[in-house]
């Protein structure tokens, strides 16, 4: 399948936050690293899996399968009504739409996506599927410590 991007590398700063790599804020940030948390991806052509008789990995959760797992959610829960699903998770119609229309331009927030996620019970925006097997808290409770940090609290 043809891409047009790639998950770009994550770090930890020395300051404690963990942030994307990009071009446009590596600058800024190159000095302030603690650790590589993640590489990034890399892009191997099929050919080479073709040529070596290497088994292809299964993909991991990805925006398509995101979007199509809403669309299931908005028909089978709301009969397709997005009205009814913006009101429940607090996120515009607009906005929402825009997820449905182009989940890889429009990206919820990390708050609209937990929101979602908890509402209308969709995996969670696989922009934020960090690792979550790496997380922890000193009482044990990361996923409540993501829900206070993010806000969904309040």
């Amino acid at each position: 399948m043809p891409v047009d991007s790639l998950e770009p590398p994550i770090v930890l700063l020395k300051d404690g936050s963990v942030v994307r790599v990009y071009l446009e804020n590596f600058n800024s940030i190159k000095d302030k690293i603690a650790k590589i948390l993640f590489l990034g991806d890399i892009l191997i052509s099929f050919g080479d899996f073709l040529y070596t008789s290497k088994t292809l990995s299964p993909s991991g959760y990805v925006e398509e399968w995101w979007v199509k797992d809403l669309k299931k959610t908005l028909t089978e829960r709301f009969d397709g009504n997005i009205t009814k699903a913006a009101e429940i998770t607090r996120i515009s119609i607009k906005r929402m739409s825009s997820y449905l229309e182009a989940p890889f331009d429009k990206k919820p927030t990390a708050k609209e996506a937990f929101r979602i996620s908890l509402h209308l019970n969709v995996p969670l925006y696989p922009n934020f599927t960090f690792f979550w097997s790496n997380l922890f808290s000193e009482d044990g409770s990361a996923a409540s410590q993501v829900v206070h940090h993010v806000g969904l609290n309040r």
